[in-house]
């Protein structure tokens, strides 16, 4: 699939998320931008799943358009 049938975000939007998600994962426990507390029970790391998320599908669709260009 080439980047003109893909359909969704457009690539600079997850450049930049994937980029904000590894300042966040790099800042951990600082405070400055957490979103929801460590300490709440149950929920306190879903805030740095997402971030991950964010990460993984970054790098995913980097390899894609790699693959797409080759």
């Amino acid at each position: 699939m080439n980047n003109e049938e893909r359909k969704g975000m457009p690539n600079w939007i997850v450049y930049l998320l994937t980029f904000l998600g590894v300042v966040y994962l790099l800042n951990p426990t600082a405070g400055i931008i957490e979103i929801i507390p460590d300490i709440a029970p149950w929920v306190g790391n879903l805030d740095e799943g997402a971030a991950a998320l964010l990460v993984w599908q970054g790098l995913s669709r980097m390899m894609d358009n790699r693959k797409a260009r080759k």
